[in-house]
């Protein structure tokens, strides 16, 4: 089997978690906390979309958290935000305040059952929070928030996730085009 080219800028040493084996690590764990989350809060009826959106909420200073700014930090459109939020207030999760300002940006904000649900939530979560961190001491729990951010930052620039990117010459040939806005002086 012929070996792909190692991408410049990505250190010889690394060959035993190579990008492609770091983001499937990444996804993976993604997946697996996500599915607990989910058999976690079934007993309250809520989806784990819907536990981000009340723990976004619940977080939020006042005037609450605007809308599309859920919807960026869900990783979901302004419509199916619209439906979630909407969902949300109809069963008494969520309420709505409209910005004195901007009467088209609506913020929101947990109602009182929804800051109910979320303290229980949050009782309950101790226990998911004990065993999911066992394995990591207090400094590698700190570390491990901290990459996680930095990857997190780096995946919503989407140029410096394209620093180096394939295209074809006039021959048909594959080259590598340098993107300007990563280039160091």
């Amino acid at each position: 089997m012929p070996q792909l080219a190692r991408p410049s800028g990505i250190p010889a040493g690394i060959d035993d978690l190579g990008p492609v084996e770091l983001l499937r690590l990444v996804s993976q764990c993604e997946r697996e906390l996500r599915r607990t989350l989910a058999d976690r809060v079934r007993r309250w009826g809520i989806s784990d979309v819907e536990l981000l959106v009340l723990w976004l909420c619940c977080e939020a200073r006042e005037p609450g958290i605007a809308q599309n700014e859920l919807a960026v930090a869900v990783g979901v459109s302004a419509a199916q935000m619209s439906g979630l939020v909407e969902c949300l207030r109809q069963r008494g999760l969520l309420a709505a305040k409209r910005c004195a300002e901007d009467r088209r940006r609506q913020y929101w904000t947990l109602a009182d059952e929804g800051s109910r649900m979320m303290n229980e939530i949050r009782t309950d979560f101790g226990a998911v929070s004990v065993a999911l961190t066992k394995h990591l001491s207090v400094d590698e729990q700190k570390l491990l928030a901290s990459l996680l951010e930095r990857l997190v930052r780096a995946a919503e620039r989407p140029l410096a996730l394209r620093a180096v990117t394939p295209d074809i010459d006039d021959s048909g040939q594959h080259r590598e085009v340098h993107d300007e806005n990563t280039k160091k002086d």
